[in-house]
């Protein structure tokens, strides 16, 4: 049978601090010509250069996958591109006037919100899936990943941390449109206070705050009450499938991560491209 490509059929746009470099972007949605992809538009800059939102444009995986072309950049993609997969949508414009996506409250739902007010729509043309005929593996760093053909496709994590609040956790999800926007899509970004100061010296976390991050201090979690138990493994799934996006393909398998990363998702995208 076959799958539509899914676009929008009007715009919505909303605005916020990036996380890492603490400037303010406003970001706009438009819809993308059939079997034009996922594409970010940096209107900010001379001849409103476009980034194509695949692996072969990421250029930095340190607590953020960012991707650039040339001199136009554009950085934490992870929650808005894990709201589009989500959507199944393939064919978008995302128009920005600065070099980072904001991370308004941490999690994809005001993304997730502002592209279903959107309407999102079929049009003309095939959408691409991964089908895999056989399992793999894929090791770097801390990270692995198993990745095996199924009738339904779903995604399971599981970290490891030695804190109190987190310790080791394990989720499993269908991939859904229903299951994202219950489950996953209000899982917040965190990190850890004693990371702070060295983050900030290598120029990253200058927009983050205690609005925006679930902060973890040595006595537990500062300012905030967790969403769920078991956020944080929900939000290294949304960081997952954002980054899984990148690959441009409509997901149609079983992923298992143990301790993912972005650096480790984006090894992964890598190798699926090869299928």
């Amino acid at each position: 049978m076959t799958i539509r490509r899914r676009s929008i059929a009007g715009s919505a746009a909303l605005s916020g601090i990036g996380l890492h470099t603490g400037e303010q972007c406003a970001v706009r949605f438009l819809p993308g010509a059939p079997g034009s992809g996922i594409k970010f538009r940096r209107t900010d800059l001379p001849g409103r250069p476009e980034i194509p939102a695949t692996v072969d444009f990421v250029t930095d995986t340190s607590r953020h996958t960012c991707l650039a072309d040339g001199d136009a950049t554009v950085a934490t993609t992870e929650h808005l591109l894990a709201s589009v997969a989500s959507l199944n949508i393939d064919d978008l414009v995302i128009e920005l006037d600065g070099p980072e996506l904001p991370i308004m409250d941490g999690s994809a739902r005001s993304y997730f919100a502002a592209l279903q007010e959107s309407t999102v729509i079929e049009v003309d043309g095939e959408a691409d899936e991964l089908e895999l005929s056989a399992s793999f593996t894929v090791e770097t760093g801390s990270s692995s990943y198993k990745v095996c053909p199924s009738a339904h496709p779903k995604v399971s994590v599981t970290i490891d941390w030695d804190h109190d609040a987190i310790g080791k956790q394990s989720a499993a999800f269908s991939l859904s449109q229903e299951t994202f926007e219950r489950e996953i899509a209000d899982a917040r970004t965190f990190g850890f206070l004693a990371e702070g100061q060295e983050l900030l010296d290598k120029g990253l976390i200058q927009g983050a705050a205690l609005d925006n991050v679930v902060v973890l201090t040595d006595d537990g979690v500062d300012g905030t009450e967790l969403r769920w138990p078991d956020e944080f493994v929900r939000h290294k799934m949304l960081d997952l499938l954002g980054d899984l996006c990148l690959l441009a393909r409509r997901i149609r398998c079983s992923v298992e991560a143990y301790r993912p990363s972005h650096t480790g998702n984006i090894a992964l995208v890598r190798s699926l491209k090869e299928f």
